[in-house]
């Protein structure tokens, strides 16, 4: 949906400058620790304006925000293990958007 170019990494599939996109001044960030190891989570900044997606966009991230909002960290991470386009693509390596068409249902 957000267009972003994704690798393989340890805890799951990264945006390929997510280290960009946390140090961006607008975008605010908390630490975590998953496993052994610091994660950031991107949390909001302010209330979200949802008047500029449309409703398939909308209804993509009800679908999401329903589906995981239970999760725990490291719940979601197993669960991204377990997508095609994950263990299909080898570790540090670019996700190609043609295994992306398989991800798992979120129903």
């Amino acid at each position: 949906m957000i267009g972003l170019v994704y690798k393989h990494r340890t805890y799951g599939a990264l945006p390929l400058a997510y280290d960009e996109i946390i140090h961006l001044p607008t975008v605010k960030v908390e630490e975590e620790i998953i496993y052994d190891d610091i994660s950031y989570r991107i949390a909001p900044n302010a209330e979200g304006n949802v008047s500029k997606f449309i409703l398939e966009e909308l209804n993509i991230l009800e679908l999401i925000c329903s589906k995981f909002k239970d999760y725990s960290s490291r719940k979601i991470v197993d669960y991204m293990h377990k997508e095609k386009a994950y263990r299909e693509t080898e570790p540090f390596h670019l996700i190609s958007y043609e295994l992306s068409k398989e991800l798992n249902e979120l129903n």
